[in-house]
């Protein structure tokens, strides 16, 4: 008996990941808002038909470890997509110091995560000397398709009236609650 219990226990340590656990889901998101159009020289209304995705339960998250080790930078690198993020680590804390992208690309951001399984290396640091490594699976899988209501928007900006601007469903995404 005290064997297995060595075993799982031995099994749990040094369980590394993120705070929301290593199991996510891609949600894509579809819906339509009106525009209506309040900027000088310019009236009346459009019909923006908006879709997007999501990463559940979150798109940004601290990497954790469950246990105590006394670094100040972590490094994550994916295998799958070849990129690498660079974090303040507190080590009271057992976790970066902010949340790493996950999911949003963005100009100038570019995320840790794709669709499939992804093998996330990670490095802490004290100073430049690496105090621990070690490897850990996550799994983005895809989750089920949601619809939001229709919502009546106003907007004074001429991209969102003249071409349906991304930002435009950007908003209308989080103002649905990304259609819970």
């Amino acid at each position: 008996m005290s064997i297995l219990v060595a075993l799982l226990s031995s099994s749990l340590v040094n369980a590394a990941g993120f705070s929301s656990g290593n199991n996510f889901f891609e949600t894509r998101l579809f819906g339509e808002v009106t525009v209506l159009c309040t900027y000088p020289g310019r009236g009346g209304s459009r019909m923006v038909y908006c879709r997007g995705e999501t990463l559940d339960p979150v798109e940004f998250d601290y990497f954790v470890l469950d246990e105590y080790v006394p670094a100040s930078k972590i490094i994550l690198k994916s295998r799958e997509i070849e990129i690498t993020k660079k974090m303040a680590y507190v080590s009271e804390k057992k976790r970066s110091k902010k949340q790493f992208n996950l999911w949003v690309w963005t100009l100038f951001q570019r995320p840790l995560l794709q669709y499939g399984e992804n093998n996330i290396v990670y490095q802490l640091l004290d100073g430049s000397k690496i105090v621990r490594d070690g490897e850990f699976k996550v799994s983005v899988q895809r989750g089920e398709d949601r619809q939001c209501r229709h919502r009546v928007m106003h907007s004074s900006s001429p991209d969102d009236c003249d071409f349906g601007s991304r930002s435009i469903c950007d908003e209308y995404f989080r103002l649905e609650n990304y259609c819970e």
